[in-house]
């Protein structure tokens, strides 16, 4: 009998925040920014494991708030600056588990700036990394056509434009352009195998297009008022 898969969801939540200060436990719609993203995980099936890493106990209390939420510990504060990168924080989190003997096959990384996930996506995505036997997944969106890179110019110091990308003849018709995508940021999926090569994204690496509506990812105050807008506007539920 093969055994399904252990997936150690990861929740990373620092307390320090350039753009918008605190923004984890800020109020959205009413609600913890955090909060969206935890209510997500908890929806999961497949996730066998939610852990949050912070180094902020406020953090951490309304995590608690969350009895099927781990809270393993307290992050160092190495691993909490600017400099801190997001693989040293699942580095970190993959490894306490190993050090107690807890072994997961997959990490899936949840980044609580990406709130509005559909229902079953995490789901969709694990089950869609661990079918095509591929060592990692990102979430993807198509670029709209308008930014394509075949329609993409460069400007030289006497102002002359030169395609980014050559072609002998432009593309002129929408139609023509080939599919391209952006990574959103909502879901990392990754073989534990992989973090323990240093990696995060690499391998066979697999894309699940999100097409769930609307895309927000908060980086700065715009980003949190379109947010809120959507919720205002009954957009997001």
């Amino acid at each position: 009998m093969v055994e399904t898969p252990k997936v150690l969801g990861i929740i990373p939540a620092r307390g320090g925040s350039k753009g918008i200060p605190h923004k984890n436990l800020k109020l959205l719609g009413g609600r913890p920014l955090i909060w969206y993203t935890i209510a997500s995980s908890l929806a999961s099936c497949l996730l066998d494991t939610v852990m949050v890493s912070s180094d902020d106990l406020d953090t951490l209390n309304f995590t608690g708030l969350f009895p099927e939420i781990e809270i393993p510990f307290l992050r160092p504060e190495h691993l909490a600056n600017d400099c801190a990168s997001t693989f040293d924080v699942v580095n970190h989190a993959l490894d306490h588990y190993l050090k107690q003997g807890i072994y997961f096959d997959y990490i899936c990384l949840l980044q609580p700036t990406s709130p509005f996930r559909s229902k079953n996506l995490i789901d969709q995505c694990i089950e869609h990394t661990i079918e095509t036997d591929s060592d990692s997944l990102i979430t993807v969106r198509r670029i709209p056509d308008q930014y394509h890179p075949y329609w993409a110019f460069n400007q030289d110091r006497q102002a002359q434009l030169s395609l980014v990308v050559p072609q002998k003849d432009i593309i002129s018709r929408r139609q023509d352009l080939p599919a391209i995508y952006h990574r959103d940021g909502c879901i990392y999926v990754a073989k534990t195998s992989l973090v323990q090569q240093g990696l995060l994204l690499g391998g066979k690496v697999a894309a699940f297009e999100n097409t769930n509506s609307p895309y927000i990812n908060i980086d700065t105050q715009a980003d949190w008022n379109a947010a809120e807008k959507l919720l205002a506007n009954g957009e997001w539920i």
